[in-house]
């Protein structure tokens, strides 16, 4: 038999669900709620800390995303389910608004709709008050009086819970959010899913993916049933021949025999002349360009046009071998061709010349005094074709969310750009009028929108342009609009920026979309990359050199780590999650990453409570941490987002009385002021944020929170650098769901921490020898029997932590850790509490292959891990050769 001790090194690389003897010794079977850090080894995570109630009843569905401007601007933005109800009445005379069922209650934020709404109005938001049934008032202000209503408005008239709200994450107050009819564009009951955004300076643009992107149903200026006859040249002796529905209508100038005849072979005076000979033809008008009052400014161009504005035929000969008169009806073969007088807004078609390889496009004429002269002396410059729609639809396309100058926040339609040059063909519309949109992104200072197997980016530096601003030549600023393509149907549903290319996800495939040193229409390119099943429902996440993205495993979700291989420099992926296939419940529902911080944080379906922690670390190109464990909160929670910024990860939880805001720090060895710990409570909030009452006759102190606690409320000092000093914990009473809980003794003057515990819970690999083979690698060592008698496990900055033993068949042991004991070096009663290091020897007595060891601390103070060693021996009835 003999004697051995092994020992794990660190505890830095979390759970593996590989079998026990094939695990890494650092690793673990479960890690709840702890912290893997190379630094400073395996710690009780940090505590959640409560920001705010956003929503008074809890939505069941919401989607939120946060704004970090800069360390002095961050906001959250939410928009909860919600839909429109019909009001069947209101009542001016007690101020009651009539609507059948509506399902408020009091305090519920509400948005109004309708044309003539009255007293109410569609851009403010209102809170409900004296709910019933089937009616309520509403007050201007939270937990106000009613609003007097003068007016009741008429016509249709609708309501519904607001459905945004924005939360500055630096005041810790609720911010205005003007709206108009555009808050119908965020009404679904399924938020989570429907909405995309991305964000840049002051504007959020926020997509709703379930609406049908369309064009405006307004038409350009119909101009094609105009015909200018215009006098290039006068000469003598020569006829003038305008042909106008078959009858022809002729000029003939003077032979010259006479003096006078000169001001005869003027132009304009030519031009009179064939308005005259014309006369006024049934059906038609004929206008000559400049002031009718007077001859003298008269020109050269006479307007012929259908009084019921249709079709006609015109043409024009002369006898200078058609270069004395010109005619123009919508189109002309050249930019020479066009009359230099003309009236205003008129609209013409130049053909291109094709041996130049150029394209047809359109000119307006802009009249020089449009105002006094419409029809007279002016220019041509590029347009939009005459009689084709020209605007999308701002109703159904992204809306924007805008920061104001008052630093409140204005939720409306986009200012998209018009078609203002070209038609349907030179100058298309987006591939995503006529479709949904998948998602949008914003990429080499260009705004992009996914639809179907189509990129839509931008014009470059315009991000509210999506058509182009000339079609007689292709600019590199000209907005881009590229497909995937493949042998495959590729619905492109996300898109990461990523080392200067733009990464696309459809289901299966992988494509990349590059533009060189400048992205232009004619250096993009997208080409297929990789072909990895990603679960499209959830978005990738950029951390540190990689992407992260989900994908599905049965009943439960993997995660794929993609990255610019070092050896073929073209993507690769990487199954992090391989080592744990049905550790991830359900799927992945969001993904978020630190910029700050090698972390990727998941929340999934099936674990709707907690969240799932993956801490990595590279130390060239070798990958020497990649821990996966998970977070858990009380039993009432209900995780609908989460979102870092910089080490900080705000976290969305919806509980049965409302929506709350939370925060929790990835910072390591984050301490409190005048403190050397952090003090572990869920929620955790300041007795300055609680309401408390002593009685004396009782001699108890009432504590309310801001909340309902659905976990076990707890209460520690807060060191307040005078005489308040941390770690002692006050003996609670609570009772259920609660959010108040009395305490013995008077501590209204004490300084305090309040939240809810919750436990780290550390379960380590069972123990197996393992000794190393001939090719230096450490394999285990399944024949003999190997005993461990004691474990002995290292740690560092502690104050308590208890260590149960559970052997097969036997009952569970446990073996509790306290810093602060009368014996212990430092302690002082009433002192703060003492943080040790050191080691902590415990019993075992056990088979490795058939005992279980966990380590719990579910105080609200720390805990860190650092190694642990066995001593144990070892027999086998034949030796090893």
């Amino acid at each position: 038999m003999a004697q051995i001790s092994t020992t794990i090194q660190n505890l830095l690389n979390g759970v593996s669900q590989q079998a026990d003897s094939q695990k890494f010794p650092s690793q673990a079977q479960e890690q709840i709620n702890g912290m893997s850090s190379p630094v400073t080894g395996l710690s009780k995570r940090n505590p959640t800390e409560h920001i705010a109630k956003i929503f008074n009843t809890a939505p069941s569905d919401v989607w939120a995303e946060a704004l970090n401007r800069d360390s002095t601007e961050r906001y959250m933005v939410f928009i909860r389910a919600a839909s429109k109800k019909t009001i069947t009445s209101i009542d001016a005379g007690t101020d009651t608004i009539n609507c059948t069922a509506h399902g408020f209650v009091a305090g519920d934020e509400l948005r109004f709709y309708g044309s003539t709404l009255g007293t109410l109005n569609k851009t403010d938001r209102y809170f409900v008050i004296n709910p019933n049934t089937n009616d309520f008032q509403v007050s201007t202000t939270s937990g106000g009086s009613a609003l007097d209503i003068t007016d009741a408005g008429s016509g249709t008239q609708e309501v519904s819970l607001d459905p945004i709200a924005v939360f500055d994450l630096i005041a810790k107050t609720e911010k205005t959010v003007t709206t108009t009819n555009s808050a119908q564009y965020l009404l679904t009951t399924t938020p989570s899913e429907k909405f995309k955004a991305t964000s840049i300076a002051d504007y959020t643009f926020i997509v709703n993916t379930g609406t049908t992107v369309a064009m405006d149903a307004a038409v350009s200026t119909d101009t094609r049933y105009k015909a200018y006859v215009y006098v290039k040249q006068g000469d003598y002796g020569t006829d003038y021949n305008v042909h106008l529905n078959g009858i022809t209508y002729q000029y003939n100038s003077p032979d010259g025999s006479s003096g006078s005849h000169r001001d005869e072979i003027a132009t304009d005076y030519i031009a009179g002349q064939l308005q005259t000979v014309i006369g006024t033809p049934t059906g038609f008008t004929i206008t000559r360009v400049g002031d009718p009052s007077d001859t003298s400014k008269q020109g050269s161009t006479l307007e012929i046009k259908k009084d019921d504005g249709s079709d006609f035929e015109i043409t024009v000969h002369d006898g200078l071998g058609d270069t004395g008169l010109g005619v123009v009806k919508f189109e002309a073969d050249a930019f020479t061709d066009l009359p230099l007088y003309c009236r205003d807004g008129q609209r013409a078609k130049v053909i291109g010349n094709v041996e130049n390889n150029e394209d047809d496009y359109f000119v307006k004429f802009n009249a020089d005094a449009p105002t006094n002269e419409p029809f007279g002396k002016g220019s041509w410059s590029e347009s939009i074709a005459p009689n084709i729609q020209y605007k999308i639809d701002a109703s159904t396309f992204c809306h924007t969310l805008i920061r104001e100058s008052t630093g409140d926040f204005t939720f409306k339609e986009g200012s998209w750009d018009d078609r203002t040059v070209g038609d349907t063909e030179s100058n298309n519309d987006p591939s995503f009028v006529g479709s949904t949109i998948n998602n949008i992104v914003l990429f080499r200072d260009r705004l992009g929108f996914l639809s179907g197997e189509n990129v839509s980016l931008s014009e470059a530096g315009e991000y509210f342009n999506f058509f182009r601003t000339t079609v007689t030549q292709t600019l590199g600023t000209d907005p881009v609009d590229v497909r995937a393509s493949h042998n495959k149907v590729s619905i492109l549903r996300s898109a990461v920026p990523f080392s200067r290319n733009l990464i696309l996800f459809s289901d299966r495939t992988q494509f990349q979309l590059t533009g060189g040193d400048v992205l232009t229409p004619s250096t993009v390119s997208i080409s297929q990359e990789t072909e990895f099943e990603v679960d499209s429902t959830t978005d990738a996440t950029v951390s540190g050199s990689s992407i992260y993205f989900p994908f599905l495993r049965g009943d439960f979700a993997g995660v794929m780590e993609y990255f610019v291989s070092p050896d073929t420099e073209t993507m690769d992926g990487h199954d992090i999650s391989a080592h744990i296939p049905s550790y991830i419940s359900g799927s992945i529902t969001k993904m978020a990453s630190s910029s700050s911080d090698p972390t990727v944080v998941l929340t999934s379906s099936g674990l709707t409570n907690g969240l799932y922690v993956y801490r990595y670390l590279y130390r060239g190109r070798d990958r020497v941490q990649s821990a996966w464990s998970k977070y858990t909160f009380d039993t009432g929670s209900t995780v609908k987002n989460i979102d870092f910024i910089e080490k900080d990860l705000y976290i969305v939880i919806a509980r049965t009385d409302g929506l709350y805001l939370e925060s929790l720090s990835f910072k390591e060895e984050d301490k409190d002021s005048n403190s050397e710990f952090k003090t572990k409570l869920d929620r955790r909030i300041k007795e300055s944020d609680c309401t408390l009452s002593y009685d004396s006759a009782t001699q108890v102190t009432t504590v309310t929170l801001p909340f309902t606690s659905y976990g076990t409320i707890d209460i520690a000092t807060r060191a307040d650098g005078g005489s308040e000093k941390d770690g002692t914990r006050f003996s609670v009473t609570q009772s259920g769901d609660t959010n108040t809980v009395t305490v013995d003794g008077d501590i209204t003057s004490r300084k305090f921490w309040v939240g809810d515990q919750y436990s780290f819970d550390y379960t380590f690999n069972k123990p197996y020898l393992k000794m190393g083979n001939e090719q230096g690698m450490k394999s285990t060592v399944s024949s003999g029997r190997f005993q461990v008698r004691h474990g002995i496990l290292t740690f560092d900055n502690t104050a308590n932590f208890k260590v149960k033993v559970t052997s097969v068949g036997r009952s569970v042991r446990t073996y509790p850790f306290e810093s602060r004991t009368l014996n212990t070096s430092g302690f002082t009663i009433g002192g703060p509490l003492v943080l040790k290091d050191g080691t902590f020897k415990f019993p075992v007595k056990s088979q490795g292959s058939e005992v279980d060891i966990q380590v719990v601390n579910d105080s609200p103070f720390p805990s860190v891990l650092l190694t642990m060693e066995y001593e144990a021996t070892y027999k086998t009835r034949f030796g090893r050769v």
